[in-house]
């Protein structure tokens, strides 16, 4: 077995560096579950007083910012059982979890992208901040694909329920 020594330094060097990295991937995914989080602070607020530990306050905002996504592929289910049934209400609800789930993301996060292209181009910034914002909502749109007939495993049984309700209510209508 061949070992490969490095030198205090490089390790430290490469400790920091991968602790970067993490650090902007937990800070990529606040952006795109921000409107989980910030529906779930607010949620909080009416619960908890400023007096309240942070942990609690933390805990309680990542627990109402996970119902909140359960809440999301709930929809989803609804949304795919009336598209598979011909219902045009899957536009209603396909327009809401979009505008909630990926137009909002990028819009809390529009002007310091535009900050950040003001520093790349002047000239090209209302350009660059319109693409960019674009590629980061189709990305957090590919992360919920609602108009794909699958969830994640966590999601799984709210999806399913969503889907089981409009087949119950449709069928139901159909015979009546």
């Amino acid at each position: 077995m061949e070992y490969i020594h490095y030198s205090s330094g490089q390790y430290l060097f490469g400790r920091c560096l991968n602790g970067i990295f993490i650090a902007f991937k937990l800070l990529f995914r606040a952006v795109i579950y921000s409107p989980l989080l910030i529906t779930g602070y607010f949620i909080a607020t009416k619960i908890l007083s400023k007096e309240d530990s942070g942990l609690i306050w933390l805990g309680l905002v990542l627990v109402f910012a996970f119902f909140i996504y359960l809440f999301l592929f709930f929809l989803k289910g609804m949304m795919i059982a009336l598209k598979s049934r011909g219902n045009f209400l899957w536009l209603l609800l396909f327009a809401l979890c979009v505008m909630y789930a990926c137009v909002a993301p990028v819009w809390i996060c529009f002007d310091d992208i535009e900050k950040l292209m003001l520093h790349l181009s002047k000239e090209e910034a209302p350009t660059l901040t319109w693409l960019f914002s674009a590629a980061m909502a189709g990305y957090i749109y590919s992360r919920y694909q609602f108009l794909l007939n699958i969830a994640p495993a966590i999601a799984a049984v709210p999806y399913q329920a969503g889907l089981n309700l409009i087949y119950f209510l449709m069928r139901g209508y159909a015979n009546k």
